[in-house]
């Protein structure tokens, strides 16, 4: 007996395979591929609310006191809600940058933004549900395009920007929703800076993350990280003013405050304190 088949049975496995190789590559391969990009309007380093008091995470879960020596001596923050262990030693870095420069940081990370020059992208994958879901995985990298800027001096939202794949990527497996906020951490990646002739890649370790989200992805974010201090110098080294290096590598090496090896912290904790704008990619 001959057995004929129809031509509709050829070709179903073929879209099925088209259909699965669209989310090859997705960190939530196995889940939905829904993606909700967004990419930051504005990036400034979280400075001290008051005496003690900081925004930012316990990165190394750890409360330290003033002489703990394996925070080279250096006293955790409390965050504005009381909670004790808040590392964010480069506030006292950022700060005194701020009174030496006419414009803030946040200031002239805005130019970098509106310029191109910075595009950071947050892209959520295979949320279920944005209020509560127990698996989101999250990439983070740099966008490259001319930016439409507003007349409240903000980059504009439902903008398409291309992927910049000579810098790093960030991925962060299972990350999850409370209550509307993603939290994620653990995790070691990269932050992109690109300021007053400034570029750099600086690693960060023992990451965590807190972002507000809705239906377009998220809308701001909270970072903090151990920042090596050797990048930091490089930092320093690449501003066009030469005499603030040596000042500038003391005041780094002496809020370092994680990473210790026993005798030396490698690392100094920081805060980044994010908005962003609903994206696209081609």
């Amino acid at each position: 007996m001959t057995m004929r088949f129809h031509p509709l049975l050829l070709v179903l496995p073929l879209f099925s395979l088209l259909g699965a190789s669209a989310c090859f590559d997705s960190p939530c391969a196995s889940r939905r591929c829904e993606v909700k990009t967004s990419v930051a309007s504005s990036i400034d380093f979280a400075l001290k609310v008051e005496e003690g008091v900081s925004m930012g995470f316990d990165l190394d879960d750890r409360v330290s006191e003033n002489g703990d020596g394996k925070s080279c001596g250096h006293a955790d923050f409390r965050d504005p809600d009381g909670a004790a262990g808040i590392d964010n030693n480069a506030s006292v870095l950022f700060e005194a940058i701020n009174n030496l420069t006419e414009a803030s940081i946040e200031e002239l990370i805005r130019g970098s933004i509106n310029e191109g020059r910075l595009l950071m992208v947050f892209q959520l994958f295979g949320i279920d549900d944005i209020k509560n879901d127990d698996c989101v995985d999250v990439e983070i990298f740099q966008a490259s395009g001319v930016p439409l800027v507003g007349t409240d001096e903000f980059i504009l939202g439902g903008q398409t920007f291309d992927i910049d794949h000579e810098q790093p990527r960030t991925s962060i497996k299972c990350a999850h929703i409370k209550d509307g906020v993603l939290y994620a951490g653990p995790f070691d990646g990269h932050l992109f800076v690109s300021i007053l002739g400034v570029h750099v890649n600086l690693s960060l370790s023992s990451a965590k993350l807190a972002a507000n989200i809705d239906e377009n992805g998220i809308t701001s974010v909270t970072l903090g990280a151990g920042i090596d201090r050797d990048e930091m110098h490089s930092v320093v080294d690449q501003t066009n003013d030469g005499t603030i290096s040596d000042i500038g590598h003391y005041l780094i090496d002496s809020l370092a405050d994680m990473g210790s090896n026993g005798t030396v912290c490698q690392q100094v904790s920081s805060t980044v304190l994010i908005e962003t704008k609903n994206a696209f990619l081609f």
